[in-house]
């Protein structure tokens, strides 16, 4: 998972890499298409922001696919 630049679900890897192989995808081929991939404008992110007393985490969870959350 720690190829992927934002936060991104183990089960949804999962899934793509099982019909990657079944298409005859090799594995690695696959990971690295996923990696170089631009992610949807909504992704989930997270942010680390150095602070006096360590760091503050913002995380970005507006989805792009809904409107109304960002509103």
């Amino acid at each position: 998972m720690a190829g992927f630049s934002y936060l991104e679900h183990k089960e949804n890897v999962a899934l793509a890499l099982e019909v990657a192989d079944r298409f005859g995808v090799p594995r690695t081929a696959a990971l690295a298409a996923m990696y170089r991939a631009l992610p949807d404008p909504g992704v989930l992110r997270e942010t680390a922001i150095p602070t006096e007393k360590g760091r503050l985490h913002f995380f970005n969870a507006l989805a792009a696919n809904d409107p109304d959350s960002s509103f």
